[in-house]
């Protein structure tokens, strides 16, 4: 269609006569936002000597940020391919039939739940033997992979499963990285693990890109650097080597090595053990693995039904009964309360000046998100998590005056930035 990976339309289309291409198979369509569906459409009318077929699961988690949901979605798709649908009814990615068994008897129930109790009892009844008190346990049962719901749960499992994976006697690297300069992306490098916030990555491990990165030097089979590239959000690379001031890191598809700098490790990719379930649709998970947040606010039952359907072995599935929510909430929402008297005191007299007991506090913002935790511009679910452009945020309604409760409101970050 001419259009990258990044959505750039920096592409000539694919020359579909010249390769003589007679189907196009669009996979995990319902993946697609309804803008992305609309140039199919029109792509598809330009292309009528074509067979085109896509495959998808309704029952999977909505595309992020879509102005549809999955049911209004679905019924566009029968309409722009109106060709026979072909519902398969046996799991192929499950090993054996017994898998395939439990699992059915398993989504008979998840559909009929309609409260977080009948979650919780479903969770219960089906995986009683599969139950986790405590992430300290993972070791113990040799976990090395899971899904979440909060990107910063993704980060506490990942940092827990790293401390107790082996990469045998893999020549290392050390970053120093505090959370402030996580966030940022400064980092520095030691040779020894004297300081208090330290990562260890090993020649060998990969690591998940979480955020397009462009103009990096792309190395040679020659090792002489010719060229820049990009690399994609949610793909994983392979650390191939250690350089000065960086990482080079290896596509495991295409082979092609990327000079990346240590700023660009600690703010761009996350460690390879654990991801949201967003990020992992798709995906196959040969060994055991830990569904963590399944109790979160949010969570609903296609998000359920996605961590579950990774599953290769039905007795792979675990559930982590301990919450992580709470270990990063409470030191964002001080971050974010300091920022704002920060600012209130740099904008000048005016907003300088409050009564006590009339700024916003935590107990206000936790009060408010309890109400409400759906952002009141745009309909998007809000998360205290710094790197989701849906985080919460405190909006004042005068921006003459300082973030006093009488003042404020809570919206998503995307619409508070828009308003100023």
């Amino acid at each position: 269609m001419g259009e990258s990976i990044d959505g750039s339309n920096n592409r000539a289309p694919f020359d579909l006569k010249k390769h003589d291409i007679k189907v196009v198979i669009i996979d995990e369509i319902m993946l697609l936002k309804h803008e992305e569906l609309v140039k199919i459409k029109k792509w598809k009318e330009t292309r009528r000597d074509v067979l085109m077929v896509c495959t998808g699961d309704p029952r999977q988690l909505e595309a992020i940020d879509d102005i549809i949901d999955n049911e209004r979605k679905l019924e566009y798709v029968q309409k722009l391919f109106p060709q026979r649908t072909i519902r398969f009814t046996e799991n192929k990615r499950l090993e054996s039939d017994r898998d395939r068994e439990q699992m059915a008897a398993m989504e008979a129930d998840l559909w009929q739940c309609k409260s977080k109790e009948d979650v919780r009892n479903l969770v219960y009844k089906h995986f009683s033997k599969q139950i986790v008190k405590s992430k300290s346990q993972l070791k113990e049962l040799g976990i090395k992979s899971g899904v979440t719901y909060y990107n910063e749960s993704s980060k506490v499992l990942n940092d827990t499963i790293h401390s107790f994976t082996d990469y045998g006697g893999a020549e290392s690297c050390v970053i120093v990285i505090t959370a402030a300069d996580e966030e940022k992306g400064i980092t520095e490098v030691t040779g020894s693990a004297h300081c208090s916030a330290t990562r260890k990555y090993y020649k060998g491990m990969q690591l998940t890109c979480k955020g397009t990165i462009k103009g990096l030097a792309v190395q040679s089979s020659g090792n002489s650097e010719s060229a820049t590239g990009i690399l994609h959000t949610n793909y994983k690379y392979t650390i191939s080597d250690f350089a000065a001031n960086s990482f080079i890191l290896q596509d495991i598809l295409t082979e092609e090595r990327y000079t990346v700098p240590h700023t660009l490790i600690a703010s761009k990719f996350i460690l390879p053990y654990c991801n949201t379930v967003h990020s992992a649709q798709g995906a196959s998970i040969p060994h055991k693995f830990i569904i963590a947040d399944w109790k979160a606010f949010g969570v609903t039952l296609n998000w359920l039904y996605t961590a579950m359907s990774r599953a290769v072995r039905f007795s792979d599935i675990y559930f982590l009964e301990e919450s992580m929510y709470g270990e990063h909430v409470e030191g964002i929402i001080k971050d974010m309360i300091s920022g704002y008297k920060s600012q209130d005191r740099k904008a000048g007299a005016e907003r300088a000046v409050w009564q006590e007991g009339e700024y916003v506090t935590s107990k206000w913002i936790r009060g408010l998100f309890a109400k409400s935790s759906t952002c009141r511009c745009c309909g998007n679910k809000m998360a205290f998590e710094k790197r989701n452009k849906h985080k919460v945020t405190v909006n004042r309604l005068d921006n003459k005056l300082p973030h006093v409760t009488s003042n404020c409101e809570l919206v998503c970050n995307v619409c508070n930035c828009s308003m100023k």
